[in-house]
């Protein structure tokens, strides 16, 4: 049953489209941060940040901005606080646009680092080189700003969307979202921490959350992103909108373990599908070193889209337990 306050023939925008407001974002501005853009409801309220493009080639967190610039109807319903979109990896982005192949798209995910692999100490590194860590300490002022944040992203392989609940408050503002698969504690297992879980402060009090809205090229990942913003803002009490009452349903996947290529040798032995079932002591990768056994009964997420990786410093793909049925009220 939809709940969101999408109307039912949701009008998505193209990549043109997605381009132009890229480039206008990255010339808005709050409190000096590039990137960044503002409304502030006519009532005093909740700061909701809707994040975008931690990695440069997943656009689909634009979609939810386009739809805001161009839907004077939206700008009205809201009665109260303020929402900031906020553009991570500029630099990255601006190259994803610039692109003329696949080939090319996929390799603008970052400049220098990962932005989801992030250290916890960023805020006091002195002088960073990297793109990525410069980025994250000029974000820090809009960082702290936030009461939620909804953070978009995109998969390498195509497939249902799902949430990634970042915070112990998450579930709270991901009611009736257009997803039923939710991924806890992947910022436990995985190497640094994702970008989103430094909005707030890094104690994450505050309900913070990824939404996975499908393939990167994948038209439909822009619709979710947008019901998925809409519906937020629903959750957050900043519009008025009467929706059921019912409790939402989910499937609750707990990240257990992650998978590592020790050199570049290594290759997946099967395509990993998300959510794909995987066995203990099944072989799930070899190479010059021998063969990668699985630790578990679970599921695979996040595998390349192929056998092969484009970097060896990251997870290969991470690890769950068999799903859990929850109902969240």
């Amino acid at each position: 049953m939809r709940h969101t306050l999408a109307p039912d023939t949701l009008i998505l925008p193209t990549k043109t489209d997605l381009k132009k407001t890229f480039e206008h974002l990255a010339l808005s501005e709050v409190d000096g941060v590039r990137g960044v853009y503002e409304y502030t409801a006519s009532r005093p309220g909740p700061t909701l940040a809707i994040s975008c493009l931690v990695h440069g080639n997943e656009p689909s967190g634009l979609a939810p901005l386009w739809y805001f610039l161009h839907n004077d109807r939206l700008k009205r319903s809201i009665q109260n606080g303020r929402i900031l979109f906020v553009a991570n990896n500029l630099k990255a982005s601006k190259r994803y646009f610039q692109a003329t192949t696949e080939d090319e798209r996929d390799r603008c995910r970052f400049i220098d680092y990962n932005m989801n692999r992030i250290p916890e100490e960023i805020y006091s590194l002195q002088n960073p080189k990297e793109y990525e860590f410069q980025r994250m300490q000029e974000l820090c002022p809009i960082h702290r700003q936030a009461d939620a944040v909804i953070d978009f992203h995109t998969t390498s392989q195509n497939g249902e969307p799902l949430g990634l609940a970042m915070s112990p408050t998450a579930l709270s503002v991901m009611k009736h979202m257009p997803f039923s698969k939710v991924l806890t504690e992947v910022e436990i297992v995985q190497l640094g921490f994702p970008a989103c879980t430094f909005f707030g402060g890094q104690d994450r009090t505050i309900p913070v959350f990824e939404v996975e809205s499908g393939g990167h090229e994948e038209e439909s990942s822009l619709g979710v992103a947008i019901e998925s913003a809409l519906q937020a803002l629903v959750n957050m009490e900043m519009v008025s909108f009467d929706q059921s009452s019912d409790p939402t349903e989910y499937e609750i996947y707990r990240m257990v373990d992650t998978l590592w290529f020790p050199n570049e040798s290594y290759e997946l032995v099967r395509n990993f599908p998300n959510f794909c079932e995987i066995s203990k002591d099944e072989v799930l990768a070899s190479g010059e070193g021998g063969e990668l056994i699985s630790p578990l009964d679970g599921c695979a997420l996040f595998a390349p889209k192929g056998m092969k990786v484009l970097s060896i410093q990251e997870e290969v793909m991470f690890l769950s337990e068999p799903p859990e049925r929850v109902v969240h009220s």
